[in-house]
């Protein structure tokens, strides 16, 4: 459970440390060729920025597998400096059709 939490605030802290300068940013156009299906599978972290909430984190990686509902589940694992594995698990889902190459992470179940 501890790791679960951890892994939570972790995520949260990442977005929580993106710079804004008081305004909200415009995302980009994004990928617009994106398709789910090749966005699924396994990725490896081979390089991030630094927060005080991945501190001591290694060897992440986050697995995307296709729910029934056409949502995303999304299960983050890494090991923490004790060596105990963490484990964090969303769901995305895609907001607009017309824009699959954006996606809503919910990172509390029922929450944004």
């Amino acid at each position: 459970m501890k790791s679960i939490i951890l892994i939570s605030a972790l995520i949260g802290c990442c977005f929580a440390a993106a710079p804004l300068t008081g305004k909200c940013p415009t995302p980009g156009e994004g990928k617009t060729d994106f398709e789910v299906s090749r966005y699924l599978g396994r990725w490896y972290e081979i390089k991030r920025s630094d927060t005080p909430s991945e501190k001591g984190v290694k060897c992440s990686t986050a697995n995307y597998s296709l729910l029934s509902d056409g949502k995303i589940n999304i299960t983050n694992t890494g090991i923490n400096s004790e060596g105990d594995d963490v484990v964090a698990h969303l769901t995305a889902s895609i907001v607009n059709p017309d824009q699959p190459n954006f996606l809503n992470v919910e990172i509390f179940p029922g929450g944004p």
